[in-house]
């Protein structure tokens, strides 16, 4: 499919121009951008030594979680800059995002053969916040058998000295899955008749997962009733509170939905209403009210949101109208999320023109998924605008990567977009190009 009749791409949409500025490269950094290693490999990367040392100790990944460290894209650029020995001789962080790269990025090193990679990533070793350990998956990766005792060890010793240590049971996870399941438990009972770290550690597990079956046995799973979801509901004072309401909502009936719709009307609490909608928001086709239109515009951001959610599940020719006049008032992120199954051709400039570069990663997050799922549920919208949008101003390289593969898959990705993706900090975008710059693929339909 050919790109649509006249298609300009917003200035900003086209191919980057070489040399990237300092502003350019320090952005590119942090959302991964191919177009970094693009400019090391044709300028060197002494200019931006600095920082590519800070993008090394600092985490820049939007969501590490769900995004990784980009460790080995990252260990690349710090041989070019050279920084690798100064980012040894750095001190672990005690900020969780930073640690945890900084272990995935020994581990890079040690790989490589960096003298004393292997040490510092050991002393990068520590407790973590929720029942996790800090570079206990690296350690275990690289030395194996040897790094499962010295992890079991460590967390032992810990018990020791804190009988009340919140552990979790799955350090060694990926241990087993390279080998047989149960393979870090079996090494590990070998050891412990040696060594009483060990054997306190494995108690522990013991005592953890006999913990974890008794709640299992005891949860109670029948259903809520309408009165537990309205009272929960109202008494709702926190942020996300009463989470559960959204899920029972998957399977209540449409009588039901109208009894918590009802509820609106009685709510003056942000976070009771927020909790109300979400509960409706959880549900396949909510019914609406002109109050939910109304709370759209509510001074409350979450109220916002997820009042669109209601509206975004319906196509009708109002829920656009509402959509597009939010819009026009400059409230992207709720506007885009109502539009979600009723924009059409006509307002793909307005939705082009919502996406801007922010200073807010999360509200350009946000644009950008409502950007993602306008294309996937409003299909006769084939405009490669959309996309590139998303591709260069999300911060999170999933996003990324879901724009990437809509570009291909209508055959509307520009050659230099796929030429930046050879070199993108994600796996997956890097798969995505070398799949498409296969012999057996049709080529781009856009030049």
């Amino acid at each position: 499919m050919a790109a649509p009749p006249n298609c300009q791409f917003p200035t900003g949409l086209n191919a980057p121009q070489y040399p990237l500025s300092r502003e350019e490269f320090r952005r590119a950094l942090s959302t991964g951008h191919g177009r970094v290693k693009l400019h090391v490999e044709r300028f060197g990367a002494r200019e931006f030594r600095d920082e590519i040392l800070e993008a090394a100790t600092v985490c820049k990944v939007y969501d590490p979680g769900c995004e990784g460290s980009r460790e080995d894209w990252l260990a690349d650029l710090c041989f070019a800059a050279g920084v690798q020995e100064t980012v040894l001789a750095q001190s672990p962080s005690e900020d969780p995002s930073d640690r945890n790269q900084r272990a995935a990025l020994l581990l890079q090193f040690a790989k490589r053969g960096v003298p004393g990679a292997r040490e510092a990533l050991y002393a990068c070793w520590g407790q973590g916040h929720y029942s996790n350990f800090y570079a206990t998956k690296e350690i275990v990766e690289l030395d194996g058998d040897a790094g499962v005792l010295f992890v079991a060890r460590e967390i032992g010793s810990l018990i020791q000295q804190d009988a009340d240590l919140s552990i979790s049971t799955v350090e060694f996870w990926e241990y087993d899955e390279s080998r047989t399941e149960g393979a870090a438990r079996a090494l590990l009972a070998n050891a412990a008749d040696s060594d009483a770290l060990i054997r306190t550690y494995l108690d522990e597990v013991e005592l953890e997962e006999a913990r974890v079956e008794s709640w299992r046995g005891g949860r109670n799973d029948a259903r809520r009733t309408i009165g537990e979801v309205l009272e929960a509901i109202r008494s709702n004072t926190e942020q996300y509170g009463a989470g559960w309401v959204r899920t029972w909502a998957t399977r209540a009936s449409r009588a039901e939905l109208e009894v918590v719709l009802a509820e609106l009307f009685s709510l003056t609490h942000p976070r009771a209403i927020e909790a109300c909608l979400r509960c409706l928001g959880g549900s396949g086709l909510p019914p609406l009210l002109p109050l939910v239109f109304e709370l759209t515009r509510h001074e409350d951001a979450e109220v916002r949101y997820w009042a669109a959610r209601v509206l975004s599940k319906h196509s009708l020719p109002g829920v656009r109208a509402w959509g597009l006049e939010s819009l026009a008032r400059g409230d992207s992120y709720v506007a885009l999320e109502i539009l979600k199954r009723s924009a059409q051709v006509d307002d793909a400039d307005a939705i082009v023109a919502a996406v801007r570069r922010d200073e807010d990663r999360n509200d350009q997050h946000g644009v950008c998924g409502g950007v993602l799922d306008i294309l996937e549920n409003c299909t006769e919208i084939c405009d490669p605008r959309l996309a590139l949008q998303v591709y260069e101003h999300t911060p999170c390289t999933n996003c990324r990567e879901k724009s990437v593969e809509w570009l291909l898959e209508q055959r509307l990705c520009p050659p230099w977009v796929l030429g930046e993706c050879a070199s993108d900090a994600d796996e997956g975008i890097r798969e995505l190009a070398a799949r498409a710059r296969s012999p057996q693929s049709p080529p781009p339909a856009v030049s």
